[in-house]
């Protein structure tokens, strides 16, 4: 219960606000003769009480019901709440301007016996307010997608968008029961009791273990949207993680050193111990070229006859000067892995260059490779 009391002589405004689950602020107020003015915050916790139990990958209602010295509902703040456990800190937007309720969903990652729950309230105009509730978070194996955890691997932004098509990593914990990939073509969207769902989409699996999942993005799924991604496992289900879609999020091969992962004509891999010639061709693999001139199934493996090359235009940067794409497209028989063919221009001096592949506004991350003529 939070109790507003004014100023001597000021008007009279009482607020309650009964805390509990399912509770929503109470207030009634009641203008004497005299003014009141707005001095300070007064922020209280009615999406949980003191003493809770939030057991790991439980979403927990959080809501703080925000008024002034005044009694009056203020709309215009700004509400972070922090947590002991080390969970990331979590904005509270406005759910109700009437009653100064602010309100969103934590999701526990990290247990604790005891962890405290920090609301700091901020308005224009006033000092900052916090209010502390204090419980346990329970351990629990249910699965627990991370934060902007699903990801380009070749090309990881975090938050960033994807294209459709584009095999992703899904990072978290408790995903799957056991460490597995399937040996078949098409790919099954459920393995190892481990299934995961795009847009409302199941998706193909290429690998699962409890931390990390890659999985392939619908083509289905149109550019421009905000869609979810929801991992089952074991029968029991994540919150949903959401992912923008976009036409087209290159992303080249390459080592932790961000040296490249290309072929030389006969197969081999381009090395320091085996540069590129100058007039030779190269071939390098990418993901997240978006959608194909031939339509390939999600989970399929790509065709060979008709080819299946990218829609969004391709350009390719060496050293930040363009040069000609022999090929690129679709790897066939394969699911999702694109590829460029280019040839290293003739006349090249010896040394290290960077290559870069563009479509449309945005650019596939930076690689090098050796030349030696």
């Amino acid at each position: 219960v939070t109790l507003v009391v004014t100023p001597a002589g000021g008007a009279s405004a009482g607020s309650g606000a009964v805390s509990g689950r399912e509770a929503s602020p109470r207030s009634i107020s009641a203008q004497a003769a005299g003014s009141c003015s707005p001095a300070t915050l007064a922020p209280t916790q009615v999406g949980l009480v003191n003493n809770f139990s939030a057991p790991v990958a439980w979403p927990t209602a959080l809501s703080i019901a925000l008024m002034d010295n005044c009694g009056n509902a203020v709309t215009n703040g700004q509400i972070v709440t922090t947590f002991s456990n080390g969970d990331p800190p979590l904005a509270l937007p406005l759910l109700n301007a009437s009653q100064g309720l602010y309100s969103a969903t934590w999701t526990p990652h990290s247990s604790g016996s005891q962890v405290n729950v920090l609301a700091r309230a901020t308005a224009p105009g006033f000092a900052a307010a916090t209010a502390v509730i204090t419980g346990a978070v329970p351990p629990n194996a249910a699965p627990l997608l991370a934060p902007n955890g699903a990801v380009h691997p070749f090309n990881p932004e975090t938050g960033g968008p994807l294209a459709p098509g584009t095999v992703i990593s899904i990072y978290g914990s408790n995903l799957a029961g056991q460490t597995g990939q399937p040996a078949t073509i098409p790919l099954p969207t459920s393995f190892n009791n481990t299934s995961v769902i795009i847009g409302g989409a199941l998706a193909p699996l290429f690998y699962v273990s409890p931390s990390q999942i890659n999985a392939q993005v619908p083509f289905e799924l149109s550019s421009g949207g905000q869609y979810q991604v929801i991992v089952t496992a074991n029968g029991a289900v994540t919150q949903p993680e959401s992912i923008e879609i976009t036409q087209a999020v290159p992303g080249i091969s390459g080592f932790a050193n961000g040296t490249i992962i290309a072929q030389h004509g006969d197969g081999t891999l381009v090395s320091a111990t085996s540069p590129a010639k100058p007039g030779e061709f190269l071939v390098t693999y990418l993901l997240g070229m978006g959608l194909t001139n031939t339509p390939v199934g999600t989970g399929d493996a790509s065709p060979s006859s008709p080819l299946a090359q990218p829609l969004a235009p391709v350009t390719l940067l060496l050293h930040n000067n363009s040069i000609p794409v022999a090929f690129a497209g679709l790897t066939p028989g394969l699911v999702g892995l694109y590829q460029v063919n280019f040839q290293v221009p003739a006349g090249l001096a010896a040394g290290t260059y960077s290559l870069q592949v563009e479509q449309g506004p945005l650019a596939s991350n930076t690689v090098t490779f050796p030349v030696q003529p």
